[in-house]
């Protein structure tokens, strides 16, 4: 489907914000926010924005409530109540109803009346509050759609049909309404013509929107077609490393069951809808948008598993860690999406200070799952963020232990545990590990970088380590890391000019890393520019360098770099 292209030229045009909406979302305080902002109108609003925009939905609301209160007849004001009420999962009509007297185009009230009627089952009703939706604004984007599912659900299927297929061409939508069209049929029995379209649907050349892979696979099971529904989740599978959602769809296509499908009636299909809306905004950041639209989604079908695990992100990403945990526990453990939600949990409660029960809770996921490495990786990628070398080598090695045939995707697994063997000084184990990575990837330029530089570093196999550098900066030439890599193994090799060359340009893409700060002070020196290469290892100094940086930038800067012996090159 084309809809985020579509979606993305609304968002830049800005359709669908009031001019006091758009002023109003600049409103956010970057002063000291130790000070309380005084209790007015103004001072309640602001304090309301600047939590809005942190994540605080909660004291949003309170203060927006307050600055409403002292002015009850500010417009802006009840559309920013009620947007974070949205936002938070509050579908009250009656809110609804008393803005949408005030403001007949606020689309977002008018959708929550909508939505009400469709979940009393109310069809007749709602598709006529679906064709009030106006053209601006995000909510018209989906509300023919959903009107032709409430035509659907009332009967009027006809009606339904004819809405989608009218021509809009270039509209960035036809895939969307295909989409539905094909469900509709698939409701009616209609199986073939569903599946035929629905394949079309799916690109070959990358993924596709895992609702419609799913559908297809229901309907080639339904029509007996086991092979046919594998080779379409296979199709899909080779754009993913893993999969959980897929992986359980293909056991269960195994076992001749159907995988669950979103799209089971007319409420569900209505959302369908809001939920490829909330995706397609995710995509473009609005996350504010997306966890409303996800949330409206939510109210219709309350277990769709990829639904609160969009909340839960779109919750997370504005900072409400908590509020995500909250999403991702209600999704249903039967869910084929379950298990990547439990790693979204682990990564939330490890983001939040909770690592103890992260690590606690993927330890028991790789015990109740022995088949699969994500659990373990992820505890290995934990563990060593926090430095935790020796604990994630043995979560690497575990995971190292399931693999029974190692494939191109499973460099980064003895890339990462060569990286804990060589920070825990077991260089031989490491250097293994990095030429496996190599072996399954021949040119990843991460473990080039990093094997090359170990190699330069420790003054061994210098020319095999600097030629392996000068690939990795071929493959990344805007990476400042492994620009760095280069010039530091020139500088090892003696050529001072090329090193002075490549370190200089490191610095411009990654100036605020003491290492590299370090490197050039360093290469300055030996060119005879002390001063600047005083002012370099100054400059590091105040860009946090460890303990053990610290030291040997101080000493250097009281006596320079040692000279070197005659007829010898900077190698120490």
């Amino acid at each position: 489907m084309a809809l985020s292209l579509a979606l993305a030229c609304l968002l830049v045009v800005g359709v669908g914000c009031t001019d006091g909406q758009s002023a109003g979302l600049q409103l956010i305080s970057t002063g000291d926010t130790s000070k309380p902002w005084p209790d007015s109108t103004a001072g309640n609003y602001l304090v309301g924005q600047f939590a809005m925009e942190h994540g605080d939905l909660v004291t949003a609301r309170e203060s927006l409530d307050r600055a409403l209160t002292a002015d009850p007849d500010n417009q802006e004001l009840r559309h920013q109540v009620f947007a974070v009420g949205l936002a938070q999962g509050s579908y009250d009509e009656k809110a609804a109803s008393s803005l949408l007297a005030l403001d007949p185009n606020a689309e977002e009230a008018r959708l929550v009346l909508a939505l009400g009627n469709v979940k009393r089952g109310q069809f007749a009703a709602a598709a006529t509050i679906f064709e009030a939706i106006g053209n601006r604004g995000v909510a018209a984007i989906a509300a023919p759609v959903m009107r032709a599912w409430a035509l659907y659900g009332a009967g009027q299927k006809d009606a339904a049909r004819a809405l989608l297929r009218e021509t809009k061409p270039d509209d960035g939508f036809e895939g969307l309404r295909a989409y539905h069209l094909a469900m509709m049929d698939a409701l009616d029995g209609k199986v073939d013509a569903a599946r035929d379209q629905l394949k079309a649907l799916l690109v070959g050349d990358r993924p596709s929107p895992l609702r419609i892979a799913m559908s297809l696979t229901g309907l080639d099971v339904r029509r007996g077609d086991k092979g046919g529904a594998l080779q379409a989740l296979q199709g899909q599978m080779q754009f993913y490393e893993e999969n959980s959602a897929i992986e359980e769809a293909m056991a269960r296509v195994r076992e001749g069951q159907e995988p669950p499908v979103a799209i089971r009636d007319a409420t569900s299909g209505i959302a369908d809808t809001l939920m490829s809306l909330a995706a397609a905004l995710q995509d473009q950041q609005a996350v504010g948008q997306a966890l409303i639209y996800a949330r409206f989604s939510a109210y219709l079908d309350p277990k769709a598993g990829d639904t609160l695990a969009l909340i839960g992100r779109a919750l997370l990403a504005r900072n409400d860690g908590d509020g995500a945990i909250a999403a991702f526990d209600r999704v249903p453990k039967e869910s084929p999406f379950a298990w990547d939600v439990e790693l979204l949990k682990v990564a939330t409660l490890d983001q939040i200070g909770q690592s103890d029960k992260a690590e606690a809770m993927l330890r028991q996921m790789a015990q109740d799952r022995p088949e699969r490495l994500d659990a373990l990786i992820t505890l290995g990628d934990m563990l060593r963020q926090k430095e935790k070398f020796t604990e994630a080598e043995q979560a690497y090695t575990q995971a190292v232990q399931r693999l029974h045939d190692p494939n191109a995707q499973d460099w980064r697994l003895f890339y990462a545990r060569g990286i804990t063997y060589e920070r825990t000084d077991r260089w031989p184990q490491a250097e293994a590990d990095f030429k496996k990575a190599l072996k399954l990837q021949p040119d990843q330029p991460y473990v080039l970088n990093y094997l090359g530089y170990s190699w330069v570093d420790k003054g061994i196999h210098l020319e095999e380590g600097r030629q392996m550098l000068r690939k990795a900066v071929e493959l990344r030439p805007d990476d400042g890391f492994v620009v760095d890599s280069l010039g530091w193994a020139y500088f090892r090799l003696g050529d001072i000019p090329r090193s002075v060359a490549y370190l200089e340009r490191a610095v411009e893409l990654q100036p605020g890393d003491a290492t590299i700060n370090d490197h050039l002070g360093d290469a300055y020196w030996r060119a005879g520019r002390e001063r600047e290469a005083r002012f370099q290892w100054h400059r590091s100094l105040s860009l946090n360098p460890t303990a053990e940086q610290t030291a040997d930038i101080e000493k250097k800067l009281n006596d320079g770099l040692p000279r070197l012996p005659d007829n010898k090159s900077s190698r120490g």
